[in-house]
């Protein structure tokens, strides 16, 4: 029978934690699971959670396939022009020096950038020298 601890504390530099560990009939011991429960599968070789109805896999399966751009702002140049498309902002993650950029804000403050086609357009120029540094998926 494992160990469970109320309101563990992993330190700084923590390499892991252990989940519960079961077959999938030791469900049966949790006959009202609490929504967001998590633990391994051993039958199913997978981690699962209790999602409030029913328990889910979450598998490791797939891949996420990405590419960086990375330019240098000149202080003028407010276009540059992107290694594939985009169809929306929320597909690529930008970086000016170190500073994240967000592609959407709260209602009234308006975004650093916007993209069309394979183009990311800055509202202002980026600093002269600062790194860009554009991250696409897909």
């Amino acid at each position: 029978m494992p160990n469970f601890y109320k309101n563990r504390l992993l330190l700084s530099g923590s390499t892991m934690t252990v989940l519960p560990v079961g077959d999938t009939l030791d469900r049966q011991n949790f006959p009202y699971p609490l929504t967001g429960a998590l633990r391994y599968n051993t039958d199913l070789a997978s981690v699962e959670f209790y999602n409030g109805t029913i328990w889910i896999n979450i598998t490791g399966a797939g891949s996420v396939t990405y590419t960086i751009d990375n330019f240098t702002g000149n202080g003028v140049q407010t276009t540059f022009t992107l290694s594939q498309g985009v169809s929306n902002p929320s597909q690529i993650i930008v970086f000016v020096g170190s500073a994240y950029q967000a592609p959407f804000l709260p209602s009234g403050f308006e975004s650093s950038y916007t993209t069309s086609g394979n183009q990311l357009i800055f509202n202002e120029a980026p600093p002269l020298n600062a790194a860009i540094n554009v991250i696409l998926t897909g």
